[in-house]
């Protein structure tokens, strides 16, 4: 007699087997029980040719590894580090690279995180980045690029620890998916970070570390300047990611004459950004100068500690007068009829309310509002001092409002 065949048990048993069971009385052991019969699991549908479904195994296996690491207590060491490499091996597996890129970086800067683990978790940063390279190569959206040098003040360094690596890596892909995100008129959001929806805003790799002195290089690469679905082709940006990004620190930096608030309107959108800007500048502890700079030096900024205590103070003056002027945001829906993009503002027709004149500030959503004159669009403001500034555009109403015309 012929044994039956065992089929995997799929996903959804192994979740309502869990339903009866009481969460908060879990321990590490049975979390992390539940992730090996998840990855087991996915192994099995993995060999029947269902990646699709394998991948959503291994997330759920690392969401209950990461549940696991919860339940830790300072005194577990080791099996802190087992879960958390872990944890990030499993975001790899599943193919989640920027979720999986943060979590290698998070717990390689983590205190708690001994010798033996932190190594483990440096080779695996290593394998994400040049997965992500070799994804990279197959993209076709147009690439821009920046490179990074960290001085230590140090002659005899050679090359670049990859703990100093993950911190400025992570700060800068903070800067450059919030700057892509303003380019693109999206309302602000603060979970807007790596790993959360940003391939619909940019794509962010290192591309390349110099193993002698302590420079890398990333490779942006970022869709057309445009959001719905125009009826005629656009042509492609022409102004990179790089030159509005340089434009923004160097305003920051500076703080001269209300700069940064020509440029970026949006309350929170300045506070995000001089935030990451802040966090890019060295302390003088580990690294006394970062300089930031295209590869044709073309462009450039350098950062040092006079530049943090520079930047801190501009966020807390930020902080300070928003807190004054913080105004509701409302809703404005009409016809986008004018543009004086060189002064930074727009107009647009209301039905019930006449025109309107809206500060969007300069430069950095030109590219974007030029492709929406004599449309109608829905868009967030702010009021401020008797002014409208520009907080977004809500492209959801906009393309339903689009495709009820049609």
């Amino acid at each position: 007699m012929t044994p039956k065949s065992r089929s995997p048990r799929s996903s959804a048993s192994i979740l309502v087997s869990l339903s009866s069971e009481r969460w908060h009385d879990m321990d590490w052991l049975d979390h992390h029980r539940l992730a090996e019969r998840l990855m087991f699991q996915a192994g099995e549908t993995r060999r029947a040719g269902e990646r699709q479904q394998a991948s959503k195994l291994l997330l759920q296996a690392a969401e209950a590894e990461t549940n696991a690491l919860g339940t830790l207590s300072a005194r577990q060491v080791r099996t802190w580090d087992i879960t958390t490499v872990s944890i990030a091996s499993l975001y790899f597996q599943a193919g989640e690279l920027d979720v999986a890129e943060r979590k290698a970086a998070e717990y390689l800067l983590d205190d708690r995180t001994a010798s033996p683990a932190r190594e483990r978790l440096r080779n695996l940063l290593t394998l994400i980045w040049s997965e992500q390279r070799r994804r990279d190569s197959e993209l076709q959206d147009p690439a821009d690029s920046l490179m990074v040098a960290l001085d230590d003040g140090d002659l005899d360094t050679l090359g670049i620890t990859l703990t100093r690596l993950a911190k400025s890596t992570k700060h800068m892909k903070t800067g450059l998916v919030q700057t892509a995100a303003l380019r693109l008129a999206l309302p602000f959001s603060a979970q807007r970070r790596i790993g959360q929806g940003q391939h619909d805003i940019c794509n962010i790799s290192v591309d390349e570390i110099d193993p002698y002195a302590q420079e890398y290089s990333l490779i942006v690469r970022e869709p057309r300047l445009y959001q719905l679905e125009l009826p005629e082709p656009q042509a492609e940006s022409t102004t990179l990611i790089s030159q509005n990004f340089f434009d923004l620190i160097n305003a920051a930096v500076e703080a001269s004459d209300d700069l940064l608030l020509d440029i970026v309107p949006s309350q929170q959108y300045r506070r995000s950004l001089v935030a990451a800007f802040r966090e890019l500048a060295p302390t003088g502890r580990d690294t006394e100068f970062t300089h930031i700079h295209s590869p044709d030096d073309s462009l450039g900024i350098e950062l040092d500690p006079s530049a943090r205590q520079q930047l801190t103070n501009v966020l807390d003056a930020l902080r300070q007068n928003d807190a004054i002027q913080e105004s509701a945001q409302t809703a404005l829906r009409g016809e986008l009829v004018g543009l004086d993009l060189p002064a930074g503002s727009i107009k647009l027709r209301t039905r019930n309310q006449g025109t309107h004149t809206i500060i969007v500030g300069k430069t950095i959503v030109a590219q974007y509002l030029e492709q929406l004159a004599d449309r109608e669009i829905e868009l967030f403001v702010r009021s401020d001092q008797g002014r409208l500034l520009f907080e977004g555009i809500n492209i959801t109403a906009t393309e339903r409002t689009r495709s009820n015309r049609t």
